[in-house]
């Protein structure tokens, strides 16, 4: 109760931090105000750090003991979004933390804050890392191509996300998962070209629209036909584009993108596969040709089993009656799943959605997303306590 008491009088200036990143967001993989920010207050608690070339991340390391090396990650992007909050801190540059990134960052630097305070009383070693571009699920990859998850080398990983995301709890409860917590994700990228004419002579085109309508409908039988009922899979097509806005002229072509989602590797591979050869052959029996390209996103992000009940230990110790777990995974995807898919790890959730005046409570990547300011430090709590605990299995 010492360490969820001292984290909770360390509130102020957590919402110091969130408030400037909140009003300071930036996009993608090079974030070169917030990682100096970042850096800046790291180096004032004497947090030793190092920053990835081109301001693309932030690796720090607490502690010297002889026990495990866990690290814990934040991300720290924003999404290309206008803020319509209101808020006092508000993004006023076209960007916006719609999704929370802020927050997650201002809860690592108050979880290293801590940590430094207790450097040497650590069973083992701590890695803080403050990731760029989660959003565009390139950053995970970025930080491990440089060593993030060595020298030390990382035996357990955590992460966190706040809002809402792991399913409907109180504000301030914590949300495990022992299995899949997120989805895989592949965006494909589809061409579909035949040859174009007046709209009154289709018998002298070949008519690439209504292939591209075939195409979409037979996609949709993929899962409903191929993927047994028991696996979670979702194939979608989200945007069409084809020819100038007019009425009378067949185009060339038709562009098709969308996504497969899914929660293990057997079937995400199985079903980009299929895909492919579905478009292709679809597309040839119009008199189309077919060009597929699949833009690989994330695998699963699957919590090992063992290292979430020791979380689960760890969260019910500072929150007793307070912790859950999930009942399915989040459709979403998470580039964390790269640190995962080497090191054993627990992603957790931290309850946090905000309610306007009338009720309404606005979900991730809307312009109106708002936390609940007053639960963040929990977020903190039970990080560090969860490396404690991982760090030392006496606690």
């Amino acid at each position: 109760m010492d360490l969820r008491n001292e984290i909770r009088g360390m509130e102020p200036e957590l919402l110091t931090w969130y408030h400037h990143l909140h009003r300071n967001p930036e996009l993608e993989l090079e974030l070169p105000r917030t990682v100096a920010y970042v850096s800046g207050q790291l180096a004032a608690m004497g947090v030793e750090h190092r920053v990835l070339p081109g301001s693309t991340g932030i690796v720090a390391a607490v502690g010297q003991g002889p026990g495990p090396v866990i690290a814990i990650r934040a991300d720290m992007d924003a999404l290309e979004v206008r803020e319509e909050t209101g808020l006092p801190y508000a993004s006023e540059n076209g960007c916006m933390h719609a999704c929370g990134h802020d927050a997650h960052t201002a809860i690592l630097l108050t979880a290293a804050r801590w940590l430094k305070a207790h450097e040497d009383t650590l069973p083992g070693r701590v890695k803080l890392l403050f990731q760029t571009a989660e959003e565009t699920l390139q950053g995970a990859r970025h930080m491990i191509a440089n060593g993030a998850l060595e020298d030390p080398a990382v035996d357990r990983i955590l992460a966190l996300h706040v809002g809402g995301l792991g399913g409907e709890a109180p504000a301030g409860h914590i949300v495990l998962s022992q299995g899949v917590a997120f989805r895989s994700s592949d965006n494909i990228h589809i061409v579909i070209r035949g040859r174009g004419g007046h709209a009154a002579s289709p018998h002298l085109s070949v008519d690439p629209v209504v292939a591209a309508a075939r195409v979409i409908e037979a996609l949709q039988t993929l899962v409903s036909r191929e993927v047994s009922p028991n696996t979670p899979a979702v194939v979608s097509i989200t945007h069409v584009r084809a020819g100038a806005e007019t009425y009378n002229v067949i185009p060339d072509q038709v562009l098709l993108l969308g996504g497969i989602r899914t929660v293990d590797p057997e079937t995400r591979e199985y079903l980009v596969r299929r895909a492919e050869e579905v478009v292709r052959q679809t597309a040839a029996s119009m008199r189309c040709q077919a060009e597929f390209s699949r833009m690989d996103g994330a695998p699963a992000m699957i919590n090992d089993r063992d290292t979430a009940l020791r979380v689960e230990r760890a969260a019910s110790r500072l929150f007793p009656g307070e912790v859950h777990w999930m009942k399915e995974s989040n459709g979403g995807s998470e580039d964390a799943a790269y640190y995962f898919e080497r090191v054993p790890g627990c992603f957790l959730f931290l309850s946090s959605m905000a309610r306007d005046g009338d009720g309404t409570v606005y979900p991730h990547h809307h312009a109106k997303f708002r936390l609940d300011e007053g639960v963040l430090w929990r977020g903190a709590a039970v990080l560090v306590q969860s490396a404690l605990v991982l760090m030392d299995e006496t606690l």
